[in-house]
């Protein structure tokens, strides 16, 4: 949603009223996908540490700050003059991503707080095994996958792509762990099926190939 609004202020892109249809069911199935997969306990719930208002202006100002990273990163990738190689694009992000990762670690132990009190009292490479490379390397992969979608589609693909991860999550969750598949999953998957369909405009591929013709 927001980065739909951050097309249109940045790059003076609005959608269509069925890209707006379409993103809005995959808004409900993103909610009903995420609250599968992080359902707590009551006695989670009730823990003194948990904020649920605080917890509500966090994703609200990181799905803001989601939506403008992207429509900056389709900007960027897209340019007209100076169009930006996506792959060069996604390892300069990484590169960044990386020091701020050890800025905040650095700034937890000196608080000794989250991840830092874990570091100040095991050390950091504490319990590290090569199967560590599995998520990095995966992690890398989608990375860039991501920005190939964002430079010859959309930053509004990129949210279909993250919300078909969240359900992959689940099925594979399912055979892993044989954790059996929710009634909210059941509710969600066709909700991103018919947000797929209509966010393929087939009138938008009809027009493509008649100015190619």
């Amino acid at each position: 949603i927001f980065a739909a609004i951050f097309l249109k202020l940045i790059l003076n892109k609005t959608p269509t009223q069925r890209q707006m249809l379409a993103l809005s069911i995959l808004f409900c199935s993103s909610i009903l996908l995420t609250y599968d997969t992080t359902s707590s306990t009551q006695e989670d719930l009730d823990h003194p540490d948990r904020d649920s208002k605080l917890g509500l202006i966090a994703i609200i100002i990181a799905s803001i700050m989601s939506g403008l990273a992207g429509t900056l990163t389709q900007k960027a990738l897209q340019a007209e003059k100076q169009p930006r190689n996506s792959i060069l694009f996604s390892v300069e992000l990484a590169f960044y991503g990386v020091i701020f990762s050890f800025g905040r670690l650095y700034v937890e132990d000196m608080f000794d707080i989250l991840d830092g009190e874990q570091v100040s009292q095991y050390g950091f490479l504490n319990n590290l095994e090569g199967t560590v490379l599995i998520p990095i390397t995966v992690n890398a992969i989608g990375g860039i996958g991501v920005g190939l979608i964002t430079k010859y589609t959309s930053v509004l693909h990129k949210s279909y792509a993250m919300i078909f991860g969240i359900f992959l999550s689940g099925i594979f969750r399912n055979m892993l762990f044989k954790t059996p598949m929710s009634k909210v999953m059941y509710i969600a998957v066709p909700m991103v099926m018919v947000s797929l369909y209509l966010n393929a405009d087939p009138n938008k591929y009809k027009k493509e190939k008649k100015k190619k013709q």
